[in-house]
């Protein structure tokens, strides 16, 4: 069994550099078999790391786009996000410096928005909650592949410990016709999610799942 470090709170996802190749993918997102939006992940090599875009819409009322800096290494730099969720203007603004995370997240509340600030020491190697997508491409996927890692939520400043199993292979059927995948299922999370990474190199995202509340994201090539 691999494993992503000996102990939870200091273990970090082992991600490849090498993997975060420049691409773009294009995301259906539908519930109970109707579309009901879509996303899109695009990753450019810049001078000193890399850029991620990641525009996500579900309905009128839900537009989410954010703009990710990693540097050489894959390690977080900052993360930037704005949009509206359910109507209500939201945005985050945190920056990765070191061992600490600072910025802001104006949150969606019962209420309206809500402001929560962030200004804390993080385990190296810490993924931010908004960034998890990106690096998915980036693991050495295999049998029996177990990793657990520190995750931060701007929108509770809160440190989470998550876990990702491989815990088997998968066929995704995508327009293009059949693509064999690892299947690997992430707990720790506010909840459980389940996503598809192609077999083959360079590993593509192929689909996530969140079951309990019957969303699907997947991939149009």
């Amino acid at each position: 069994m691999l494993s992503g470090g000996a102990g939870r709170a200091h273990a970090q996802l082992p991600i490849d550099p090498k993997l975060l190749i420049a691409r773009r993918d294009s995301m259906v997102v539908r519930t109970k078999g109707v579309t009901v939006g879509w996303r899109t992940i695009q990753v450019e090599k810049v001078d000193g790391g890399f850029l991620a875009y990641d525009n996500l819409q579900i309905l009128e009322s839900n537009l989410l786009r954010t703009e990710i800096s990693l540097n050489e290494r894959g390690r977080l730099r900052y993360v930037r996000q704005g949009g509206t969720l359910a109507g209500v203007p939201v945005r985050t603004s945190l920056t990765y410096s070191g061992n600490r995370v600072r910025g802001v997240a104006v949150v969606a509340d019962t209420s309206g928005p809500r402001t929560v600030e962030s200004d804390m020491v993080i385990p190296p190697g810490t993924v931010d909650d908004i960034s998890l997508s990106l690096f998915l491409p980036a693991l050495p996927w295999a049998e029996g592949a177990v990793w657990h890692f520190p995750d931060y939520v701007a929108d509770a400043a809160q440190l989470q410990s998550l876990t990702l199993t491989v815990v088997g292979t998968a066929t995704i059927t995508l327009r293009s016709g059949p693509v064999d995948a690892w299947q690997g299922i992430l707990t720790g999370g506010a909840t459980q999610t389940v996503v598809y990474v192609s077999q083959a190199r360079p590993y593509r995202l192929l689909r996530i799942d969140f079951p309990e509340v019957d969303l699907e994201f997947l991939l149009v090539d």
